[in-house]
């Protein structure tokens, strides 16, 4: 069986594989629930409250 050479991507397939991931990344962000500005603080708070914080 003869093994044929490693070829790299090329340029146009590299393109279009960062442009899905970016897309995908994009979609998985946009579609977090928003979280409000109060939750977001006391998440803080409740950090600073933490047994390493004493």
């Amino acid at each position: 069986m003869t093994q044929r050479p490693f070829l790299p991507p090329s340029h146009d397939n590299v393109v279009n594989a960062r442009g899905v991931m970016m897309s995908s990344a994009l979609n998985k962000v946009m579609s977090v629930q928003e979280q409000s500005y109060d939750d977001f603080l006391n998440s803080f708070t409740y950090l600073s409250k933490g047994k390493f914080f004493q």
